[in-house]
């Protein structure tokens, strides 16, 4: 029996349902093309938060004369999480950041503690050696920056 439409609109018939399946999943891909995109962008800007807090938490507890030892050891805690944002380079200068800092503060603590005994050599010792902690602290504060840096550039985010 032959079908009294024109050919045209047979083929039309014929082909509706391969091309609407076709353009249905052409743009269920461009969805999941822009979701995993959105994705991947979001894990970018959390990573970059997250060493942004460790960055500023560094740079805080690099700042001598912060006599607030909870306040300092909180923020100790913040520059620790670099073993999991960043790579070793960064580890090790925020290991030895906060090992200088924690020695500041330890002789700044023996220091008041000495003086009462009046042990002059013993406290000019101390003050030699917090002296020279307090310009590797300056030191570090001015190498933070070009250490951070590769890691700190939202478009290069490693």
């Amino acid at each position: 029996m032959a079908s009294e439409l024109p050919i045209w609109v047979q083929y039309v018939q014929a082909l509706a349902a391969t091309t609407l399946s076709f353009v249905a999943a052409c743009i269920s891909g461009a969805i999941q093309w822009r979701m995993w995109k959105t994705a991947k962008d979001k894990l970018k800007l959390d990573l970059y938060d997250k060493r942004l807090e460790v960055f500023v938490a560094l740079a805080k507890l690099l700042v001598p004369d912060n006599d607030d030892a909870a306040e300092r050891q909180e923020l100790s805690k913040k520059a620790y999480k670099a073993e999991f944002l960043f790579g070793e380079e960064v580890v090790k200068f925020v290991r030895l950041a906060v090992k200088r800092i924690d020695g500041y503060y330890t002789d700044k603590a023996l220091i008041k503690d000495y003086r009462s005994t009046g042990d002059a050599d013993l406290i000019k010792q101390l003050f030699t050696r917090q002296s020279e902690l307090r310009q590797e602290i300056f030191a570090a504060q001015q190498e933070m920056l070009p250490v951070f840096s590769p890691y700190l550039s939202f478009e290069n985010i490693k």
